[in-house]
C-alpha cells in the first residue's frame, strides 16, 4: 500500500515537472515569436 502510494506521488511529480517544462518552453517560444513579429513590423516601417 505505502509503496504504491509513493510511486503514484512520484509519477504525479514527474508529470508536474514535464508540465513545468512544457509551459516554460511555450512561454519561451511565445516570447521569441513576439520579438520576431515586433522586429518584422519595425523593419517593415523603416
Amino acid at each position: 500500500m505505502g509503496r504504491a502510494y509513493s510511486s503514484s506521488v512520484e509519477n504525479s511529480r514527474i508529470r508536474d515537472d514535464s508540465r513545468d517544462l512544457y509551459s516554460k518552453l511555450y512561454s519561451q517560444a511565445l516570447e521569441e515569436f513576439r520579438r520576431t513579429t515586433l522586429a518584422c513590423i519595425w523593419f517593415g516601417t523603416l
